[in-house]
Parts: structure tokens; C-alpha cells; sequence
């Protein structure tokens, strides 16, 4: 019997063709001369193409990964005293915050909540926080959020970022040739690709289609190995500042060639059309995620592995400290219900919220976590409230948690931040006010809560504040401007 060929269906990297396979399996040919030049100017023209960029546009090529695309979309055009807004639906949105974090740049989310899209009543939010003076710079989305398949509407995007004058920067690793993007219509001052995904080349390369603006920025960051400055005044002449992953080079010449050939954008939105519809119709294939695997990974919430989650806290925690994080959860599902956010979300929250409590020493010293964990100065100086980010680091790599939002709320939910999520405020809020706490204002404080959690969270931070003067202690900045942006967005 012959054996059956394994197909390959991740979402990258991909499988690839015969021809394409075959480029690779050469050796590396010298590249600083005029026929490789010639091949790096041909891949431009040709991305330019496809996505019918203006005449000013430029593409430049950089050496790794699409995360790497990413962080340079940050270095090379934004400022350290700039104030970017990024979407963030699933953790490739998240990247970006994460990034911004790393270099120490102000950023603001839109958390439009795991698998959502981003609406219009989204962002006129936020254009009332424009119009009321709040400066924003930048816009980072990720157009297809791979971690879930959902799909921005990129012109909406595209107008509010042009009508506030904020640079536009769409991670677009997984959108290039599966949906449609046309820069004549739709501007875009930064698109990031990467080769791994429709592409269907090796991961290796990424490249960044820049605007007139972009390429005017300035930045103040310090970057040498991702400078596009230095890839822009190399691609003039078709080559690069250092070396490049050439295989992978001459492999995209031909793989866009083919695209152009065949206008693969276009049949794959036939194609993608027709395996909708006949997944609707239940008609000659099955659905590719079944009902049953959806609803245990989305309504369940077994993708995160709750029992294995519980296990382990269950082990590791106090006795006391375990059936405190079951009673938070079961505080932020109910308060969750009130609001109409995500109960999932909010339970599972509230169970890993204090996960590093009184661990703190032993994930310090775990590989997985320690990379993660990142301590501001009040932090460094405090251990009472370490298991906080440390507990964030936990979540994401060692409970495969990768909703932003969780990580974020379990991140926060001892000093509150400025403009928090539903999420995020919920678990602060439980936190303090569960039904085994016992302080002077705390049945007063819950009453609050279920009617007005903004609130809630200013009392409380207020009573705290008073507490910490009269015993002469810090109070965290982080929490002075949490109460602060509540009671001005009031």
C-alpha cells in the first residue's frame, strides 16, 4: 500500500512547492553583484504591484522573522516621548504592546476582547479622547489576528488613523495574499510581511512597504542590526546593509511571480468563498472545526486546561491562598455576568491572579518565566506586590495563556493601571472586595460594585491612599494614575 503524503495545515509556516523547495535545495549563490541586485529591485516592484501601492512607496527586506518586522515597525518610527494606540484582539495584537513595553514607549490599548472585532463605537471612544486633547501618534494593528481568524476592517482603520494624523502601521504577516490589500485605496504608512504564511516560502525574511511619511520619520530609539534607514539606503541600489537570508530571496522572486501569473488574491477569495459557503451548507466536507471542539475550546474554556491549571495551584498555593483565588473567581464571574464581559474570561482571571504568591523566589529562577518577568523600580523595592508581574510571566508561559487581557489583569491587579479593560478592572476589583475580606468599608465597597464599577475601584483606591499616608508608607504611581484617568473619564 503507498503511503500517504502528511499535508501540513498550520498557519505557518506553510508547505511549499516543488519549485520552491527546489531553490532552497542549491547552494548559496554570492549576492553583492548586479544579477542578485536586479532580483532584490524585482521583488519590489513586484510587492508594490500586488498591493498597488503609490509611486512613492518603498518595500525594504530585513532578516528574520515577522516579530522582528514588528519590533522595527516600533524602533525605526516612533519616538520615546510618543503615545501609540494599538488594537489588541489576540496575542499578535498583543506583540505589539509587548514591544512597546520592552523599549519603554507609552501605548494605550483598544482590547476589543479574544476573537471580537474592532467597531466603530470602538473607536469613537477614542476619538472623544482625541477630541478632549489626549494625544495620540501611532495606530498598530494586526490586520488578520492569527490567534483567533479574525479579520479587521482595515478601511475603517485606515480613515481613523488618516483623520487624527497618526502614523499607521498594519502587521499584515498573515493578510499579504490571502485577503486583499490595496494601498491606492486603503493608505498605509507601514505594512509588515513576513515569507511564512501565504507566502508559503521558509521563515527567514520580513519586509516593511513603507509610505512618504514613514520614510520621513524620526526616531530617537537606538536600533544598528533592524535599521531601515540603513536597508533604505542599500535597497536603491538592490542590496542590503548585512547579509541576507539569499535562498529565501531568490525563493520570493519566484514565488511572486507565480502569485502574479495566476492573481492568487483573487482565487483565494474565490476559494475561500466556496469553502464557507459549503461548510455553511454542511455540503462534501467537514467543518473544519467542529461544533464540539468549538464550544469545549471557546465556551468551556478547557483550551486553557482549567483542571491541569487548578492542580497546580492547588499544589503549589496555600490552602488559604487556593480558596481565596476560587472565591475571586467565582467574584469576577458574577460581577462578569453584571457587566456583560467574558465569564470565561473573567473566572479564569481570577483563579491564576495570585499563581507566584509567596513563589516568587522559585519562578525567578525558572528559564521559561525569569525572560519574561520585568519589574519597575516600586516593584523592585516592594516584594509584597512582585507576585504580581511574576504571575503574569506564569500565566503566559508556563499555563499557555495567551489572552493579553488575562495576562494584563493578573499583571495589574494589585496597583490598577490607567485606562484598564472590563477585565482587568473586574479582577481588581474582586480582588479586594471577596467574600471572606473584612475591613470597615468593604460591604459598602461590594453594593458599589454591582452597580458602578469605576466607582468602586476610585473608593477603594482612595480609602487605600489614606491609609498609606497615615502609616507613612508609598504609595505606587501606577495606582495614583489609575484613580486619576477614572475620575476625569467620568
Amino acid at each position: 500500500m503507498k503511503s500517504l503524503k502528511k499535508l501540513n495545515l498550520t498557519l505557518g509556516p506553510v508547505m511549499a512547492w516543488p519549485e520552491i523547495l527546489d531553490i532552497g535545495a542549491q547552494d548559496v549563490p554570492y549576492f553583492r553583484n548586479q544579477m542578485f541586485s536586479d532580483i532584490m529591485l524585482e521583488n519590489e516592484s513586484m510587492i508594490k504591484r500586488i498591493l498597488r501601492t503609490p509611486d512613492n512607496y518603498r518595500c525594504v527586506v530585513l532578516t528574520g522573522s515577522g516579530t522582528h518586522g514588528m519590533e522595527a515597525s516600533i524602533t525605526n518610527f516612533a519616538q520615546k516621548d510618543d503615545h501609540l494606540l494599538i488594537i489588541v484582539g489576540g496575542k499578535f495584537g498583543g506583540r505589539f504592546s509587548e514591544i512597546a513595553d520592552c523599549f519603554g514607549i507609552q501605548h494605550t490599548e483598544i482590547n476589543v476582547g479574544f476573537g471580537k472585532v474592532v467597531t466603530k463605537e470602538m473607536l469613537d471612544e477614542y476619538q472623544a479622547k482625541i477630541d478632549s486633547g489626549t494625544k495620540f501618534t501611532h495606530l498598530y494593528v494586526n490586520l488578520d489576528e492569527t490567534s483567533t481568524g479574525t479579520l479587521y476592517d482595515l478601511k475603517m482603520l485606515s480613515e481613523f488613523a488618516k483623520k487624527n494624523n497618526l502614523l499607521f502601521v498594519v502587521d499584515a504577516i498573515s493578510a499579504f495574499l490571502a485577503d486583499e490589500i490595496d494601498l491606492s485605496k486603503t493608505p498605509i504608512d507601514v505594512l509588515i510581511i513576513s515569507s511564512q504564511k501565504a507566502l508559503a516560502l521558509p521563515p527567514g525574511i520580513s519586509m516593511l512597504v513603507l509610505s512618504e511619511k514613514a520614510i520621513n520619520k524620526k526616531t530617537d530609539i537606538p536600533v544598528y542590526y533592524a535599521s531601515v534607514k540603513m536597508a533604505l539606503d542599500n535597497s536603491w541600489r538592490g542590496q542590503t546593509p548585512f547579509t541576507p537570508a539569499v535562498q529565501i530571496i531568490l525563493q520570493l522572486n519566484a514565488r511572486l511571480k507565480e502569485c502574479i501569473k495566476n492573481d492568487t488574491v483573487t482565487q483565494t477569495k474565490k476559494i475561500s468563498a466556496i469553502i464557507r459557503n459549503r461548510m455553511k451548507e454542511k455540503k462534501s466536507i467537514r467543518y473544519l472545526v467542529p461544533e464540539k471542539v468549538s464550544k469545549y475550546i471557546y465556551e468551556e474554556l478547557n483550551y486553557f486546561d482549567i483542571k491541569r491549571i487548578k492542580k497546580d495551584l492547588k499544589e503549589k498555593l496555600s490552602k488559604n491562598r487556593y480558596e481565596h483565588s476560587l472565591r475571586v473567581a467565582n467574584y469576577c464571574k458574577r460581577l462578569a455576568q453584571i457587566y456583560k464581559a467574558d465569564e470565561n474570561k473573567a473566572y479564569l482571571s481570577g483563579l491564576v491572579h495570585d499563581c507566584a504568591k509567596n513563589l516568587e523566589e522559585y519562578y525567578m529562577l525558572n528559564k521559561k518565566v525569569n525572560s519574561d518577568i520585568i519589574l519597575d523600580i516600586e516593584e523592585k523595592n516592594n516584594p509584597k506586590i512582585q507576585h504580581a508581574p511574576i504571575g503574569a510571566a506564569v500565566c503566559k508561559n508556563l499555563y499557555g495563556i495567551s489572552d493579553n487581557e488575562i495576562i494584563s489583569a493578573v499583571r495589574y491587579h494589585t496597583t490598577a493601571r490607567e485606562n484598564m479593560s472590563l477585565i482587568e478592572k473586574i479582577l481588581f476589583i474582586s480582588d479586594k472586595i471577596e467574600p471572606n475580606r473584612e475591613y470597615d468599608t468593604v460591604e459598602e465597597l461590594r453594593k458599589i460594585a454591582d452597580y458602578d464599577i469605576d466607582k468602586s475601584i476610585i473608593k477603594f483606591l482612595n480609602d487605600s491612599f489614606e491609609y498609606l499616608e497615615k502609616n507613612s508608607q508609598k504609595i505606587h504611581p501606577l495606582s495614583v494614575k489609575a484613580r486619576d484617568y477614572l475620575v476625569n473619564t467620568r
